[in-house]
């Protein structure tokens, strides 16, 4: 069957059922999303705008305008009541007035709504009848993705869009005023209601190689009330001691930085330790503390190195890595840089994995650090500090 015979075949088929008034639903109140097919995210309007309704995610027919997914409809809404999705595999009629729906092989309970004066359909179900596939995307406003041929993959569309994301989901905020849900200041990131709420578990962390920007830092820590693991190389040790007593007196740990001392072992086992050692008798000289926590620069050129790390082991030291690099992930302005964290924080969450988190102390990164710290007081979520104690193989795995 050739396609005008096809569309022919459908349009009389939904001619075959009775008229009836177009019924009108009543519909829950409006979440912000965006809607993307394949690799390209549509303008974030009301005529594009996904809705959630009776626990299921409905997109405006109209997305399938893009020839790309390969089905087509029919709109006969106002004369049979119908609205029709077809291929030349597949054909998907909803009838509007009894809500229900049916295909050539058997009748369904899913329904099309009518919300914005247009008519909304469930989405995940018509992808599942025409093999297309369905993404819900983390981000500050969540995406709806419907693919049929996508080159990028939802991490990488993640990152493409991101700033526009946030950009015009700011801009779409503050132009409606929509109360559900917001984006403010403070980096909290809505929940999708179709998911049960996951509680994130962090273990806080952030490296020293100076002083810059670390009593602002230990300022928003005590406001917040939280506890995080600060790692010192040993000249701050050495010429910080009012910041380290700080630390300390405060309720922080304190571990041992790699300084570029390190580069100058070319990899010595032995002097690697004995930095260690030198780092903690100045600690114990003014604090009467000692550690056993150590890290790697990002940058070492040791830190794969097994050799090193069976020598520190076997010393007594414990070696924690991380699973977010929170440097790496900076952007155009804290609100940004605080919601890429939050984001990748939701999905270590959602994947029942723990968030090691470091950040290099720097006075640039004491902004967002405030606003992920809300989010993480806002989602109740379980912050830890490292402590010697734990085993850091069990928890970055």
């Amino acid at each position: 069957m050739n396609g005008t015979k096809f569309y022919k075949w459908a349009v009389l088929a939904a001619a075959l059922v009775l008229v009836f008034a177009l019924i009108s639903t009543s519909a829950e109140e409006d979440d912000v999303y965006f809607t993307a097919v394949n690799d390209t995210l549509m303008k974030l309007e009301a005529s594009t705008m996904p809705y959630f309704y009776n626990d299921e995610y409905y997109v405006p027919y109209t997305i399938f305008d893009d020839l790309s997914l390969g089905v087509f409809y029919s709109d006969n809404s106002e004369k049979n009541h119908t609205l029709a999705l077809y291929n030349r595999k597949n054909t998907l009629i909803f009838q509007l007035l009894f809500e229900y729906s049916y295909d050539n092989n058997q009748q369904y309970r899913e329904k099309a709504i009518k919300h914005n004066n247009t008519l909304y359909i469930p989405i995940r179900f018509v992808c599942e009848r025409f093999g297309l596939k369905f993404q819900l995307i983390k981000t500050p406003i969540p995406v709806i993705r419907v693919i049929s041929d996508a080159k990028l993959d939802a991490n990488e569309f993640r990152d493409k869009f991101y700033d526009r994301i946030v950009n015009e989901g700011r801009e779409y905020l503050s132009q409606n005023k929509s109360p559900s849900p917001s984006v403010p200041n403070t980096g909290v990131t809505p929940t999708p209601t179709d998911q049960p709420a996951v509680t994130p578990e962090v273990y806080l962390s952030f490296d020293c190689r100076t002083p810059d920007g670390l009593k602002e830092m230990l300022d928003i820590l005590e406001e917040h009330g939280i506890g995080a693991t600060f790692f010192l190389t040993e000249g701050m040790i050495e010429s910080e001691r009012d910041l380290v007593l700080g630390i300390i007196a405060s309720g922080h740990n304190i571990g041992i930085y790699e300084d570029e001392s390190f580069a100058d072992s070319q990899g010595d086992s032995v002097l690697i330790v004995e930095y260690m050692q030198r780092a903690n008798r100045l600690l114990d000289s003014y604090t009467h503390t000692k550690t056993r926590l150590f890290r790697f620069r990002t940058d070492s050129p040791f830190k794969n190195d097994t050799s090193i790390r069976e020598t520190l082991a076997a010393s007594g030291y414990v070696v924690w890595d991380w699973t977010l690099d929170a440097d790496g992930i900076k952007s155009a302005s804290n609100w940004q840089t605080a919601q890429r964290w939050i984001s990748l924080i939701e999905q270590f969450a959602e994947e029942g994995k723990t968030v090691v988190f470091r950040a290099g102390v720097s006075a640039d990164m004491t902004a967002a650090t405030g606003m992920l710290l809300d989010y993480l007081a806002g989602e109740k979520a379980v912050v830890r500090m490292i402590t010697p104690a734990a085993e850091p193989d069990k928890i970055i795995g």
